[in-house]
């Protein structure tokens, strides 16, 4: 019998085909945003929708075995904005960060034997520690865990995505002694995952040009602009936004359209490229729902390395008994 999955903050889907590949079930997802969901269904069509999470009754959930999912980051982020009156972020106080705290109450309810729990990395250090804290001390209520940041240009894509990952395995279950994936090598480059040809759309007008490679405005000055990266820039959700060259991806080409410059963005399907998803992956949504969805997700590769380890891991413990 297969073992199961429930899948929060669903997204791409991402975490789900890392888990199907090595043989899991999907029992049902959560996801809130409209797009999203639009994106998931069709490439992932009759499966159940939980919905909002703040919602969902935990206690009437099917069993499963694995609970996957990264709740958002929006208010922990480094990129965040939003400060509280005392000038920190407001990390999980945050209106959508501190959705965590929803995962928490499925996990602890169901209690499956395993899950993945994927942030960003500045959750170490958001308000001082105090954040990891109470993330920590949630899950180690009933689990064993590990704690890692792991970069996605270390497994094999050209894209530095550094994620912190916390994986756990419920405490009666006996020791942990899961490890990470170690690195590989790979010479892969973003250069070898973008179209030859792309729509006139993505390119630069002369005005945009000079604005993304500027260096900043008013005395506040960005960081080194630079373009056509092997190792792609970190991407982000609001990459649509077109920030400065220190911050977003940019190509040129020997292509120049008419009334544009030859620097173009990257589309979406070389986003989903970066993120490990395959061609035969459905994008279905506007170009601005695609970068945010890409912006937001977990990369494959790791996600799978993850995966595999914690496999092997059942593996040796059971030739142990």
């Amino acid at each position: 019998m297969n073992k199961k999955y429930l899948e929060l903050f669903a997204g791409t889907g991402i975490g789900g085909i890392a888990l199907e590949e090595a043989g899991y079930e999907n029992v049902g997802y959560s996801e809130f945003d409209k797009y999203a969901i639009q994106n998931y269904d069709a490439n992932f069509p009759e499966r159940t929708n939980f919905g909002d999470i703040t919602k969902i009754d935990e206690k009437a959930l099917p069993d499963f075995d694995m609970i996957i999912g990264g709740s958002p980051c929006t208010q922990i982020s480094m990129m965040s904005k939003t400060w509280s009156e005392d000038k920190k972020v407001k990390g999980l106080k945050g209106e959508e960060s501190c959705l965590f705290h929803d995962y928490i109450r499925i996990l602890n309810e169901k209690l499956p034997s395993q899950f993945i729990f994927e942030n960003v990395k500045n959750l170490i250090s958001s308000n001082n520690g105090e954040d990891f804290a109470i993330v920590k001390a949630a899950f180690e209520e009933n689990y064993n865990i590990k704690v890692q940041t792991l970069n996605t240009s270390d497994y094999g894509l050209p894209h530095t995505r550094r994620r912190l990952y916390i994986v756990g395995q419920r405490r009666d279950l006996g020791e942990f002694n899961f490890e990470f994936p170690t690195k590989i090598i790979s010479k892969l480059t973003m250069q070898d995952l973008l179209d030859y040809i792309v729509d006139d759309k993505y390119y630069l007008t002369q005005k945009m040009y000079d604005c993304i490679m500027s260096p900043g405005t008013k005395g506040w000055i960005s960081g080194k602009m630079e373009i056509n990266l092997p190792i792609a820039r970190t991407l982000t959700s609001t990459m649509h936004k077109m920030h400065r060259a220190d911050t977003d991806n940019y190509i040129s080409t020997d292509y120049k359209p008419e009334g544009k410059t030859n620097l173009r963005r990257l589309i979406p399907r070389e986003c989903a490229r970066l993120q490990g998803l395959s061609d035969d992956y459905k994008i279905v949504v506007s170009d601005t729902q695609a970068y945010r969805l890409m912006g937001n997700a977990m990369s494959l590769n790791v996600v799978r390395a993850i995966v595999k380890q914690l496999n092997n891991n059942i593996i040796k413990s059971r030739e142990l008994l």
